[in-house]
C-alpha cells in the first residue's frame, strides 16, 4: 500500500532515502587477523638490535683495518731501524722494551731505581740505560745512574750532592750521550748542563767529572731514528700519557699509557 500526505498540496507518494554505505573495514579486519602489541614491540626490538650489530661489525672492521696498518708501519720501522726504547713512568720506574719483529713489540721490562726519574738515555751500544733521578720535593738533588737491562742492576755514576759542583740539579733537556774512546772504561761520555748553566761531562763507566765547553759536537737526539724520519712523541689524554712512534702512514703506540716525556730510542746504527 502506498501512503500519501494530506493537506493543501496534491497527494504525492512518500519515498524512503537510500541508507549510507557501511565503513570500509581495516586491512587486518579485512583479512580476519590482527598483530598483537607485544609482537609489534618485538619487531621493533629486533630492528634496533640488528642496527646495533651492524654498527658493531662496521666498527670492528675499521679497527681491524687500523691495526693492520699499524702492524705494517711498525714492521717497516723494525726492518729499517729496529732497536729498543726506554722511558719512565710517574710511578718512578724506568721501563724499556724491544721494538721486536714482524710488526709486534717485545715485552715491557722495568726496574725501580728508588728515586724519581726525570730523563733516560741509552748507552752507545744499547747495553745500558742512563737515567737522571732526583730526590727532594723542593730543593731537588740529582744523580746519574746506570741500569743494566739484562741483569736489572743499578749503579750510581755521579751523585751531585757528593760531587760539590755549582748546582745539584741537571737540566733534563740538556743531557747527551756520545760514544767516546776505545777503552772499555771510556765507551760513553755523558755531557750535561747544570741548572745554573755550567756544563760538565762524566764517563759512563766511572765517575770522572770534567768541565765541558757545551754539548757534544754531534748531538745524538735519542728521540729520533738515525735518518730523522721517525721520532718518539709523548702524548697525553686526561690522566693517561704514552709514547707514540710517529712517522710514515700510521702512528704506533709503543708504550703503555703511563709514560712520561723524554723517552729514548736506541738503534743498531746511530750517529
Amino acid at each position: 500500500m502506498t501512503r500519501t500526505t494530506r493537506g493543501f498540496f496534491p497527494e504525492t507518494p512518500m519515498t524512503q532515502p537510500e541508507p549510507p554505505p557501511p565503513p570500509a573495514p581495516a586491512p587486518y579486519e579485512r583479512s580476519g587477523a590482527s598483530v598483537p602489541a607485544g609482537l609489534r614491540k618485538a619487531f621493533g626490538c629486533v630492528a634496533v638490535v640488528a642496527a646495533l650489530v651492524g654498527a658493531a661489525v662496521a666498527i670492528s672492521r675499521c679497527e681491524d683495518a687500523r691495526q693492520a696498518r699499524v702492524r705494517r708501519a711498525l714492521q717497516k720501522i723494525q726492518q729499517e731501524h729496529g732497536g729498543r726504547i726506554a722511558w719512565f713512568d710517574d710511578g718512578g720506574r724506568v721501563r724499556w722494551r724491544d721494538l721486536g719483529t714482524g710488526g709486534r713489540l717485545g715485552e715491557v721490562s722495568s726496574v725501580d731505581p728508588g728515586l724519581k726519574p726525570v730523563r733516560v738515555a741509552w748507552s752507545s751500544d744499547g747495553a745500558a740505560i742512563y737515567a737522571v733521578v732526583e730526590s727532594g720535593a723542593f730543593d731537588k738533588v740529582h744523580r746519574i745512574i746506570s741500569v743494566n737491562p739484562a741483569t736489572k742492576e743499578i749503579r750510581t755514576i755521579l751523585d751531585l750532592a757528593a760531587a760539590k759542583l755549582e748546582d745539584d740539579d741537571i737540566d733534563a733537556g740538556e743531557f747527551w750521550v756520545a760514544a767516546h774512546g776505545d777503552a772499555e772504561s771510556e765507551q760513553d761520555r755523558i755531557t750535561f748542563r747544570l741548572g745554573k748553566g755550567y756544563w760538565y761531562s762524566v764517563e759512563g763507566k766511572r765517575p770522572r767529572v770534567r768541565p765541558a765547553a757545551g754539548p757534544p759536537e754531534r748531538k745524538w737526539d735519542q728521540e729520533r731514528c738515525p735518518d730523522g724520519r721517525h721520532r718518539l712523541v709523548h702524548r697525553s689524554n686526561d690522566d693517561d700519557s704514552w709514547i707514540e712512534l710517529e712517522g710514515g702512514d700510521e702512528d704506533v703506540g709503543v708504550t703503555p699509557k703511563d709514560a712520561r716525556a723524554h723517552p729514548a730510542w736506541w738503534c743498531p746504527q746511530h750517529p
